[in-house]
């Protein structure tokens, strides 16, 4: 897979404390689209972090619609949607790079990690779609789903 044929949608709220540290783990060839309903400096700061391939698009509303708003906007093939504070691994764009795309594949889930709190919680949630999947029954989180924008 081609990174350069990646947007990254991220919605964020209040997401000072997180953005700085999900931001520096993006490559800087990939297109970032934040679409934020904040009332701390979130933008500033992710203006500051990373300045180039990223747009910035204020509205308020649900996450459901932040993330339909920065998938509308991106203009790549691919859309991966992620939230504000989860740290992606070493490797994991890397690793996307290097995955196999079938012809007709729409989307691929991953597992969903956090930057700081709650781990517990997220590792029950990726067992629970490991077995949803292993049962047939395809699920996956927000915080790491790459589709395909025509899969939309």
């Amino acid at each position: 897979m081609d990174l350069r044929d990646v947007t990254i949608v991220v919605p964020t709220r209040n997401e000072r404390v997180n953005v700085r540290t999900f931001l520096v783990g993006i490559p800087p060839d990939i297109d970032l689209v934040v679409v934020d309903d904040s009332d701390d400096d979130t933008c500033s700061v992710a203006r500051e972090v990373r300045p180039q391939r990223t747009r910035i698009i204020r509205t308020t509303g649900t996450i459901a619609a932040a993330r339909q708003i920065g998938a509308d906007a991106a203009a790549t093939d691919w859309v991966l949607f992620t939230d504000a504070d989860v740290v992606f691994p070493p490797g994991y764009f890397r690793r996307l790079a290097e995955l196999p795309v079938p012809a007709g594949q729409g989307g691929f889930v991953g597992a969903k990690s956090s930057a700081q709190r709650y781990r517990r919680y997220y590792w029950w949630f990726n067992a629970w779609l490991r077995v949803t999947c292993l049962f047939g029954a395809p699920a996956g989180s927000g915080s790491n789903m790459l589709l395909r924008r025509s899969a939309l």
